[in-house]
């Protein structure tokens, strides 16, 4: 009976560990919050305005930033859903909304406003700003999250 009780708590932090949160809190702009974390990885996500000056492009994003926390090389994938209007607007589309990336030993990748990003998938665009009545994305999830070694 014992074992039985150690093996479904096992289960449960596992499925913890290894599902995204339902519903991401987008209110608090400029701070770093966490998504996930378990052994390997830490992510984190940040709500932020990015400003495109030069070509007049006003957009509110989420940051990504994903944190190796071993000593091996991590490739870590992921699906993204993004929902509008608590709509999922990216199931189905998984192919097209699936994203990887190599994380060296104790590397952390950390997406930015300033420059293009080279790591595709770290950057939810939730709404333009410089535009009237813009449609806004009111939740992400990073789903089918797999981490290998």
């Amino acid at each position: 009976m014992k074992n039985v009780f150690i093996v479904g708590i096992f289960l449960l932090a596992f499925i913890k560990l290894t599902t995204a949160q339902e519903q991401v809190d987008l209110s608090q702009p400029d701070v770093w919050l966490n998504y996930l974390e378990n052994d390997q990885l830490k992510i984190n996500y940040k709500v932020a305005a990015c400003h495109d000056y030069t070509n007049g492009i006003h957009r509110k994003v989420v940051l990504l930033e994903m944190k190796n926390k071993t000593n091996q090389e991590l490739n870590v994938s992921w699906f993204m859903k993004m929902y509008f209007n608590d709509i999922c607007k990216t199931c189905g589309a998984e192919e097209e909304y699936t994203y990887s990336i190599v994380l060296a030993p104790n590397e952390t990748i950390t997406s930015t406003c300033g420059k293009r990003n080279i790591y595709h998938g770290l950057v939810v665009n939730l709404k333009h700003l410089d535009l009237p009545n813009p449609t806004q994305i009111t939740n992400f999830e990073l789903s089918q999250i797999i981490i290998e070694e």
